[in-house]
């Protein structure tokens, strides 16, 4: 486990496809990285040594051969809907106040709290019953960040593939099914628990977060992903994506299936303290979200906080879209642009071209999106979903299905791209899987509008499907730090950058919807400033060459003239109508739509990079009036005024 001073290797983090810099300040707010936590582990040998063995109110450590239950819901059922947990809540700390164990007693020694979870690593913060004492207490307390109401999630759940087929795993750089090797990765499931005595799992050790003790799964869930993820390729059973990697059981979930907001920051906090082992972490879980998932870290959701601590600690976090055929932008995770979102494909035969007849029920047709699974511009990648045989309790072999059974998929993949390239970064992760990805799939009939790429792991660095396209050239840059090393100068990295003649025409129609939208709303229209359209243009380059999403971390430094009130927008997006998208996914996420539309702005540059067949796009606002003032009332959304297609793309 890491420690002061070890440090767990550092990563920086990335954002799906938007993301918004807050209104004055205009950048993504810095979270500094959190002292670890002691949380314990069981491990079955040394490899993990250095993780922690000491045990805090929760996460307690158990044995493997703990015999715990726990029992999924029944099948079909969608994410579960928002509810209160019990009248727990989740105490968030300021960065700077005192220890969360310390904070915590005095809550229960003055009010009489109940808390049960203690976090340090992901964020600092306690989680329990407060009463209605300790509530109205922590909402004034200068030490408290924020004081959250405890919510329900749920697995996403299944009906019961050919998918590790599917994805090409055959072709993959482990070549899953000809009996040899291992991956050298660790790759933690937060789920039901694992089945830690099944032969075809090798489960290195694990934490409990629902309070009920031990981390093996009887319910089926969390050890069919785990095998998905990981089965050993032995000539027996089944075998994973990556095939042998070390698998943590992370038990999040309780007997019912169900888990809380706390459970998952738990479990995130456990993975952020130890990052220097677990390179990914799988969540095929979720609930609706609370807040708008789009939005910044730091706006009001502990639960994304934990992730984006622990995405920048260097672990690529990969989760299930959700089973309610819905947006999964409207879900948690599953929203979170820092982590890999997954839809599910209907697939019945482990080949493209679908005709094949279902083998199972409420999948839809062969080839397609299947009829449950969420969609839109969250996902990220789709990958086999329906009728999924893997690994179940007792030595077991099983069939599932749902967007928990595709997402595993993606999770083994990630450990194939880590093991491969110890030092890449989550986004880059991401970003390979996706470059990887083919269209070899009927996109007809899916909501969004876009084919997101199908996984295929043999298009990967080291397997021996065909290449991925690209037509990207050759730059040198100075790339960004490794996770815990240092920058290396005059590396090489490959991005397409200058000159293509249709950026300037993406970025004027970029304007023109813009300013349409503001119009529509009775605002002023932003005037064109060539000093930010150049600085926009600079950071869309960064972005295209780094392989990083974020935010420009000197955004005010660097505006020149006057300005008062700045804010940034980025996105990237590689669908058939960029300009148009850019647009549609701006304006459907509060924060950015907040920068569009904002009455104190009177300047706007914006400025755009193709990179292969992605296109990265920056907008920087200016105002030169001062602080909003109580007038300055931001239009409530409405429907988009300037979605007509443009047909432009790089």
């Amino acid at each position: 486990m890491p420690s002061s001073s070890q440090p767990g290797r550092q990563a920086r983090p990335e954002a799906w496809r938007v993301r918004a810099g807050g209104l004055a300040a205009g950048v993504v707010i810095a979270l500094a990285a959190a002292a670890a936590v002691l949380v314990p582990v069981v491990t079955r040998d040394d490899r993990a040594n250095g993780l922690a063995q000491a045990a805090p109110a929760i996460g307690r450590a158990v044995s493997l051969g703990d015999s715990s239950a726990a029992a999924l819901r029944g099948p079909d059922q969608p994410l579960g809907a928002l509810s209160l947990r019990s009248g727990r809540s989740i105490v968030v700390l300021k960065d700077a106040a005192s220890s969360p164990r310390a904070v915590a007693d005095e809550y229960r020694q003055r009010d009489g709290a109940k808390v049960d979870m203690l976090f340090g690593s992901a964020l600092q913060g306690f989680a329990g019953i407060l009463g209605p004492g300790g509530r109205a207490r922590a909402r004034t307390d200068p030490r408290v960040a924020a004081v959250l109401p405890d919510t329900l999630v749920e697995a996403s759940k299944q009906t019961l593939p050919d998918g590790v087929d599917r994805v090409d795993a055959d072709r993959s750089p482990a070549r899953s099914g000809d009996g040899r090797g291992t991956v050298d990765a660790d790759v933690a499931v937060i789920d039901t628990g694992v089945d830690s005595h099944h032969p075809d799992l090798d489960v290195a050790g694990g934490v409990d977060c629902t309070g009920e003790g031990g981390f093996t799964d009887r319910s089926g869930h969390g050890t069919h992903v785990a095998g998905t993820i990981a089965a050993k390729d032995d000539g027996r059973g089944v075998v994973g994506v990556a095939p042998g990697a070390r698998l943590w059981a992370i038990r999040a979930l309780d007997r019912k299936g169900t888990g809380s907001t706390s459970s998952l920051i738990c479990a995130v906090d456990w993975v952020t303290a130890n990052a220097d082992v677990v390179e990914v972490a799988n969540m095929s879980l979720g609930g609706l979200a609370r807040v708008d998932p789009g939005r910044a870290c730091g706006r009001d959701d502990p639960l994304h906080d934990a992730i984006c601590r622990a995405v920048k600690a260097g672990v690529t976090f990969v989760a299930a879209a959700g089973n309610a055929d819905a947006d999964a932008g409207r879900y948690v995770p599953a929203g979170y642009g820092e982590v890999v979102t997954v839809s599910a494909l209907a697939d019945y035969d482990g080949d493209a071209g679908g005709g094949t007849l279902p083998r199972c029920a409420g999948g839809g047709s062969d080839d397609t999106r299947a009829r449950f699974s969420n969609f839109g511009p969250a996902v990220d990648l789709i990958a086999p979903g329906t009728c999924i045989l893997s690994t179940l309790p007792g030595g077991k072999y099983g069939r599932m299905s749902g967007t928990s059974t595709a997402s595993p998929h993606v999770a083994g993949a990630a450990a194939l791209v880590a093991a491969r390239q110890p030092n890449a970064t989550p986004a880059q992760v991401k970003r390979a899987l996706r470059r990887a990805g083919s269209t070899a799939w009927d996109d007809r009939g899916d909501p969004d509008g876009e084919r997101e790429p199908l996984l295929d792991t043999g298009r990967l660095p080291g397997g021996s499907g065909p290449a991925a396209p690209t037509t990207s050239t050759t730059t040198t840059t100075t790339r960004p730090p490794a996770r815990g090393g240092a920058a290396k100068q005059g590396s090489t990295s490959t991005s397409a950058l200058p000159a293509n003649p249709i950026t300037q025409r993406i970025a004027d129609d970029l304007l023109g919807r813009l300013n349409a939208e503001r119009r529509a709303r009775g605002l002023a229209a932003l005037r064109w400033d060539p000093a930010l359209a150049s600085m926009a243009r600079d950071w869309s380059a960064h972005m295209a060459q780094t392989d990083e999403f974020e935010h420009r971390p000197d955004l005010r430094k660097a505006l020149v003239g006057n300005r008062i009130r700045v804010g940034e927008n980025i996105a990237y997006t590689n669908g058939p109508d960029q300009a148009r998208e850019l647009h549609i996914l701006w304006m459907r996420s509060d924060g950015h739509r907040e920068n569009m539309l904002q009455p104190g702005f009177d300047a706007v540059g914006i400025g755009v990079v193709c990179d292969g067949d992605r296109v990265y796009a920056t907008q920087n606002f200016g105002g030169s009036t001062g602080a909003p003032a109580a007038s300055d009332a931001i239009p409530p959304a409405e429907p988009l005024v300037a979605t007509a297609p443009s047909g432009l793309a790089c």
